[in-house]
């Protein structure tokens, strides 16, 4: 199952290299804009991402402490980006963080022991997913999320 991670981490590179290279052609003005108080900017958006890394980085991590079954709490989204307050945030800054921390979890994901692709992962309140799901919808959400910055 280990080309499943070869994949998934060549997939995510790719992606971050193809949005990173696209980012250059947003205006710090379309970085910035909020068409509804409620909806997040893009800059908004990208600083969930780097949230999304960084509570999967763990994930990607404690999964492979465990023989069997892996528990974790879900977060707030909504919560976690207005508390960052990554509109006050230059986007370049937020390009940086997202892409050297992509790069990592690619790496991450490309050295999980293929052993712990079966590990059950219960999320906050989800139902049961296996580590291998939680591992490629990482880069399923990614892209979701890079449309519509990049829309």
């Amino acid at each position: 199952m280990d080309h499943i991670l070869q994949e998934t981490s060549g997939k995510l590179l790719q992606t971050i290299n193809d949005a990173k290279e696209r980012f250059a052609n947003i205006s710090q003005e379309a970085w910035d804009a909020k068409p509804v108080a409620t909806v997040w900017s893009k800059k908004e958006i990208l600083g969930h991402l780097i949230d999304s890394a960084a509570n999967n980085h763990l994930r990607f991590v404690r999964a492979q402490m465990v023989d069997d079954t892996f528990r974790t709490h879900g977060y707030e989204q909504d919560f976690y980006v207005s508390r960052q307050h990554y509109q006050d945030v230059p986007a370049a800054e937020l390009i940086d963080l997202w892409y050297a921390y992509n790069r990592q979890l690619a790496n991450v994901i490309l050295h999980v022991d293929p052993s712990k692709l079966g590990v059950t992962c219960y999320i906050g309140e989800h139902e049961p997913f296996t580590f291998s799901f939680v591992i490629t919808d990482y880069v399923t959400h990614m892209i979701h999320h890079l449309e519509d910055i990049l829309s």
